[in-house]
């Protein structure tokens, strides 16, 4: 017979602990939050409290037995959602006779870090009811309440993302995600065993963010949902907005008053000032896509109330950020007319009259630049050449569908086909790809292209002079790097196309190779998807987060460009700029402006060893010509008197392009 501490101990280990909620404290999450006595700020804070945020009181309501089984919220920066999302986490694991896998999702697992030290753990340890349920509170990414546990996953990581199960899974800040990921993830509650009874939807998924691009991002579900606008009542009995409500958001910035100098909310249809009384206390949710599979919330920033007006109308007045203005003050998408670079019609506008793809035995001496983008199974491959006054032409596109050995030998007979003299491949995910198909091309032709912050866009290194690389092993040192400032970089090579620098042949859409696409061959408009890749990569802002002495993450006031896929992996675009990028690198000319370091240019002994119109001496000539090639001198040139005339060239008919008599370098010159 076992001792008493003996049995006691097994029963611990054997046995479900006992509850601590009852079935009433876990009804619903707001009486849940009431019970546990959590503190938002930790020990020592302010209680729990709705005051000022009836805005969430609705969502604080849900049942345990009635779940939000799909949950999408579209909201403004710094409204409280975050802390309920922790609330709800921590609810779903507090029931201790069932087991509830959570996964709690963030954009990275630096995100993951800063809100487990400054959020998570100190609302645990204000409630000694969640304490004595928790294992290791400090636990990095599991933590176990009594039978149930919390997962705490960034979304960079495939094997985050793939390697477990769950029944609940909260998204947080999903503008910031992969879309492709976020849906992948989605998978993990497709075996849960919270079923809802009458739909069959298995699992509770919550996706929480600020707004992003429209039909992307988390609007891209916000759209699919019963859409829920926050509504404020007018205080006018007589205003027809009394009963109906004003979406206060969406009818910026007509709900702003002025009264000398002070602003004020307002009905925007009959003037009513809207004291906060109203405004952050009275509202109600008006469903605008009733019935749908997702239930869907918005609200923004207005709701704060009237003390906050003035700091919201001047950044709108100020208006050099709308899209971050409307992202994150007002909770709703925004896409920038400039946003994204390479447009259809700028990429379609660079097709040359008269340019048709050239065979390889055409560029046979010419300066082929070959872009390698790894992805899995496919690697997307663009050749550019460099043309007539420094232009960049476009020579082919590929889809190498092949991995390891076979994909190298793809890659090495197509820059072997074009005479590449140049290839830049993307380093990852296949690093030994990169160097396998180096060591099968000449010495110092590929190069190893890796996106770093850095001030300048493009810099080649040679590092056969580092001490560490000098003593690896032969299998994995690798000298020529290409890094890239992702930003300036892809921002340059894309610019090209409003420049007009690219030149894309007039048979450009005829470009056509095998693919298997859904499983089944066929052929495939490799230009077609070219295009697309270029239109899918877009400029988009993020608030620049800063750490307060507490250790809670606020928004600094300022914010960084970054580069956002709109609905796929813009693969064409990235092995685009690294073609690009091998051009700059074989230039020698000061007219590519890529920043960085320029490239020392070649030693008289390697001249005899380049085609006869690359040595540096013909490029000298060439551009001394160029510059006697003023629109003057050529026949195609229209004068209009005062030095201006217009190019009368078969390619600008109908557009009446002006241009100078003493304009240089254009590559349609004629003599006269």
């Amino acid at each position: 017979m076992l001792a008493p501490e003996f049995a006691q101990a097994a029963r611990r280990l054997l046995l479900r602990p006992p509850p601590e909620f009852g079935p009433e404290e876990l009804a619903t999450l707001e009486a849940f939050v009431r019970a546990s006595g959590m503190k938002p700020e930790g020990p020592g804070g302010p209680p729990f409290s709705l005051e000022g945020r009836p805005y969430l009181a609705p969502l604080y309501a849900e049942r345990r037995d009635k779940p939000f089984r799909r949950l999408v919220i579209m909201k403004a920066a710094q409204m409280g959602l975050t802390v309920k999302l922790l609330y709800r986490a921590a609810w779903w694991v507090a029931d201790g006779r069932r087991r509830v896998n959570v996964a709690l999702m963030f954009p990275t697992q630096e995100a993951v870090l800063d809100l487990q030290k400054s959020r998570f753990r100190p609302m645990f340890r204000s409630s000694a009811r969640m304490m004595r349920m928790v294992g290791d509170v400090d636990a990095a990414s599991l933590v176990r309440v009594g039978v149930s546990t919390l997962r705490f996953r960034g979304m960079r990581s495939g094997i985050g993302v793939d390697s477990f199960p769950a029944d609940v899974m909260l998204f947080d800040e999903v503008r910031l995600m992969d879309l492709a990921t976020v849906e992948r993830a989605f998978v993990r509650v497709s075996e849960s065993r919270l079923e809802d009874p009458e739909t069959g939807v298995r699992g509770i998924i919550e996706l929480n963010s600020t707004a992003g691009f429209p039909d992307m991002d988390i609007d891209r579900w916000f759209q699919r949902s019963t859409m829920h606008y926050w509504r404020t009542p007018c205080p006018n009995p007589a205003c027809k907005n009394h009963t109906r409500g004003i979406p206060m958001a969406l009818r910026w910035p007509d709900v702003v008053g002025r009264d000398g100098d002070r602003l004020y909310y307002r009905c925007p249809d009959c003037g009513w000032e809207i004291p906060d009384e109203v405004l952050t206390r009275v509202g109600f949710y008006v469903p605008e896509n009733p019935g749908a599979e997702w239930e869907g919330y918005h609200f923004s920033q207005i709701l704060k109330g009237n003390r906050y007006l003035p700091e919201l109308w001047a950044a709108w007045t100020r208006g050099d950020n709308l899209a971050e203005f409307y992202n994150s003050r007002l909770g709703l998408p925004y896409r920038d007319p400039d946003a994204v670079v390479a447009s259809r019609e700028a990429v379609e506008a660079c097709i040359t009259p008269g340019y048709r793809y050239p065979s390889p035995e055409e560029v046979a001496g010419e300066w082929v630049s070959m872009g390698v983008d790894q992805r899995g199974p496919e690697k997307h491959v663009v050749l550019y050449k460099l043309g007539p006054g420094n232009t960049f032409d476009l020579v082919h596109l590929e889809v190498v569908e092949a991995s390891g050995k076979a994909a190298v030998e793809a890659l090495e007979a197509i820059a072997r086909r074009w005479r590449a003299k140049i290839v830049v491949i993307d380093a990852e995910p296949s690093y030994d790809l990169a160097v396998d198909l180096a060591r099968r091309l000449p010495p110092r032709t590929v190069y190893l292209a890796d996106y770093a912050d850095s001030p300048h866009a493009i810099r080649f290194t040679d590092e056969r002079k580092k001490k560490d690389l000098k003593r690896a092993t032969g299998e994995v040192k690798y000298e020529h790097r290409a890094l890239l400032d992702r930003y300036k970089a892809i921002d340059w090579a894309l610019r090209q196309f409003a420049h007009r620098r690219i030149r894309l042949p007039e048979d450009f859409y005829s470009l056509e190779q095998p693919r298997t696409i859904g499983g089944l061959r066929q052929r495939w408009n490799v230009a077609k998807e070219y295009v697309k890749h270029l239109e899918n990569i877009a400029r988009a802002t993020i608030p620049v987060m800063t750490t307060l002495p507490t250790g809670e993450k606020v928004f600094s006031g300022e914010v960084r460009q970054i580069w956002r896929h709109l609905a796929l992996d813009p693969h064409f675009a990235h092995a685009h700029t690294y073609a690009l990028a091998g051009l700059a690198r074989r230039a020698h000319t000061g007219e590519i402006a890529v920043g960085g370091e320029e490239p020392s240019p070649l030693p008289p002994p390697q001249e005899a060893g380049l085609p006869p119109e690359l040595r540096p001496s013909a490029v000298a000539r060439l551009q001394a010509e160029a510059l006697r090639r003023t629109c003057g001198g050529c026949r195609f040139y229209r004068a209009l008197g005062g030095g201006e005339g217009l190019c009368g060239h078969a390619v600008h008919a109908g557009r009446n392009l002006r241009v100078g008599e003493e304009s240089p370098g254009c590559p349609l010159w004629r003599r006269r």
